[in-house]
């Protein structure tokens, strides 16, 4: 991809609309210096702005930043866990509680059936 067509990508990706292209391109230009790579711009987050020159600003470039250290990330291997197939322990029983008003009342009664028949 030529410098050009590069630098038609970034702005159309960012400006959405109203665009003045020779201001734009120039910006491009300085940017595409800095930070070359079809690649980085195309997985870069895309977010609406009014002029590229918001990239040349202290916030600007603190976000293309921390994009750069996030696009050359390598997280580690995850660690593999091995389920066992037979069980430790035994199952812990639990009592749901009510959801509605008659299963109160129903698991009301049962605990007073069970109360009398010890």
């Amino acid at each position: 991809m030529t410098s050009h067509k590069l630098c038609q990508f970034i702005i159309k990706k960012y400006i959405p609309i109203n665009i003045n292209w020779p201001r734009e391109i120039k910006i491009a230009q300085k940017l595409l210096k800095q930070y070359k790579g079809y690649q980085f711009w195309n997985n870069l987050n895309q977010i609406k702005l009014n002029s590229l020159a918001w990239f040349m600003t202290d916030e600007g470039k603190d976000f293309i930043n921390i994009e750069l250290k996030k696009q050359t990330l390598k997280q580690a291997d995850p660690k593999i866990y091995y389920i066992q197939e037979n069980k430790i322990g035994e199952d812990k029983n639990t009592c749901q509680k009510p959801k509605t008003i008659l299963q109160f009342i129903r698991s009301w009664d049962e605990n007073l059936k069970k109360k009398i028949n010890r």
